[in-house]
């Protein structure tokens, strides 16, 4: 539900953006797999610095990748590692940030076995270790339900947020899509559910895949069969919204919303993104 981040094309689009001081909300279509001749060889970022920040019920997992400029929060979508941002933190790297990615609550080297999986958890989460970083106001970054954290946070930590970037966010209710109510129906509540996971995740790069794609499920699927771990995915799937939604108006700091115009989660991508946008309150600019 989330793993579009990998593209390269994200990746550019969004440090273009930051580097122009983008301060809007524009959804433009940008479709789930570029060509492979549209896109630059991706460099994944060297492997950062590995630590855990304590919050409430737990420890979250954050690799700090280095550098002097302005800092880089960025939070994966649920069932996912923060190596997804491994092209993206490159990127970035590159155009003079420093970037920390994270761990949901759950996943990755996150604690395992947290009490509640609420998108406003996690949004607390985001808020603690950006306070732990002490870096200034940070540009929040978060794919799916990692959007839902970071706009959350954004809202309720202004002092600690600059920017925020969404991808594919899934920030409030919404109607699944009938492929994705039969998924998180079926295939996610049996003795197959990493499986069906992995696989579901092989299916978001339907034509180029990554160099280390093979590497990356392997690893995925290695993590989500650690007990408790799939535990906190099935409780993400579920989690309402209720009490993020209402903080998009409130979100003080310039929004970026990028929206994959085939994804699959939604019925109407492009609806979606200017539903979202239409309930954030920064101006919009296209750039």
């Amino acid at each position: 539900m989330h793993q579009r981040v990998a593209s390269i094309v994200f990746a550019s689009i969004v440090a273009a953006a930051l580097l122009c001081g983008a301060c809007a909300t524009p959804t433009p279509e940008v479709p789930m797999s570029a060509p492979a001749a549209a896109a630059p060889a991706p460099v994944a970022v060297d492997a950062g610095v590995v630590s855990h920040v304590d919050v409430v019920g737990g420890t979250i997992a954050i690799e700090d990748h280095g550098g002097d400029g302005p800092l880089v929060l960025a939070v994966p979508g649920f069932g996912d590692l923060r190596s997804e941002y491994r092209f993206f933190a490159a990127t970035l790297q590159d155009a003079g940030y420093r970037v920390v990615t994270m761990d949901l609550r759950g996943h990755g080297d996150s604690y395992a076995n947290f009490a509640r999986y609420e998108a406003d958890d996690a949004a607390d989460d985001v808020v603690a270790v950006l306070r732990h970083l002490d870096g200034g106001k940070a540009i929040v970054v978060g794919t799916s339900f990692g959007a839902a954290a970071v706009t959350a946070a954004a809202a309720n930590a202004p002092d600690h947020t600059d920017r925020v970037v969404v991808f594919g966010p899934f920030v409030r209710d919404v109607e699944l899509s009938m492929p994705m109510t039969l998924l998180v129906k079926v295939l996610f509540a049996g003795p197959w559910k990493t499986a069906a996971w992995v696989a579901y995740f092989d299916s978001l790069f339907p034509t180029t895949k990554p160099a280390d794609h093979a590497a990356r499920l392997a690893a995925l699927k290695q993590n989500l069969g650690e007990p408790g771990r799939f535990d906190a995915v099935r409780a993400m799937m579920f989690a309402g919204r209720s009490r993020t939604a209402p903080l998009l108006s409130k979100v003080q700091a310039p929004v970026l919303v990028v929206m994959g115009s085939k994804d699959p989660d939604f019925k109407d991508p492009a609806g979606e993104a200017a539903a979202i946008t239409a309930l954030l309150t920064s101006t919009t600019t296209t750039t």
